[in-house]
């Protein structure tokens, strides 16, 4: 994963929290003209959630903007005949679940006994400081399912135990959205829950359609930050340090 944004205050500089609080039960729930709007982008089942009005963020480099006292995620569609799991981490803390079965029976691909109404949001805990939050899925995980998906920079790499992205290839694409009503930011997140590339069979392959709308949830409270525009952890301390510095020259 990308290191760890720090954010400066103008008056204040914060001190840090690595560790990410657990995710809550509390519900929220998505404004309709926004949940129908959403809705809009999503294509029919098995052509590719691609969005290419709006903007198209690095989804490893997704941050707690400080703007929301919560992190609200909400439930938009799903087009998958898995019962897939949609989980997190903050600061790569441990993973937390928020939807443990994404399945609804108002969704693209409709179950019977599916658990979600469209819209439906998780509050996470409040953040304090600095928080990177990075989002995976664990396909079928509610059926057992082992395999766990998230952003291209995480190819390869462990969390939980677990090989992220286990074939090599992407499985989550990210996408800003503005809300001119109250001035906010979304971000509008697909997953494919299938292993191997398109069409792909034999072996572990599931001729996935790479459509990326297996599950789609939107976020309020996000943004995005480059790396190159954020300083060091040690660079922080230092900044700190001279702060201090000028605090006690103050005094005097």
């Amino acid at each position: 994963m990308k290191k760890l944004a720090t954010q400066l205050g103008i008056a204040t500089i914060s001190t840090l929290s690595l560790l990410g609080m657990a995710a809550q039960a509390e519900a929220a729930a998505l404004r309709g003209d926004l949940l129908t709007t959403f809705s809009s982008f999503v294509q029919a089942e098995g052509v590719a959630f691609d969005e290419i009005a709006l903007p198209k963020l690095d989804a490893a480099s997704l941050f707690w903007d400080g703007s929301t006292n919560h992190v609200e995620v909400f439930f938009i569609d799903e087009g998958a005949r898995f019962k897939n799991q949609l989980l997190f981490s903050a600061n790569n803390s441990p993973l937390e679940t928020i939807f443990d079965n994404v399945s609804s029976q108002h969704s693209t691909f409709s179950e019977s006994d599916g658990v979600l109404a469209l819209g439906e949001g998780r509050k996470l805990s409040p953040f304090s400081g600095p928080t990177q939050l990075s989002f995976f899925i664990r396909s079928d995980g509610f059926n057992g399912g082992t395999d766990l998906y998230g952003a291209d920079a995480d190819t390869s790499s462990t969390v939980a135990g677990q090989t992220v992205n286990p074939d090599g290839l992407t499985h989550l694409i990210a996408y800003e959205y503005f809300d001119e009503v109250e001035q906010e930011h979304y971000t509008i997140i697909g997953f494919e829950d299938l292993y191997g590339a398109l069409n792909a069979t034999g072996g572990r392959n599931q001729e996935s359609d790479r459509d990326f709308n297996d599950v789609l949830f939107a976020v309020r409270g996000l943004s995005q930050q480059s790396s190159t525009d954020i300083p060091e952890p040690s660079a922080l301390m230092g900044l700190m340090g001279v702060a201090a510095l000028g605090l006690k020259w103050l005094k005097r």
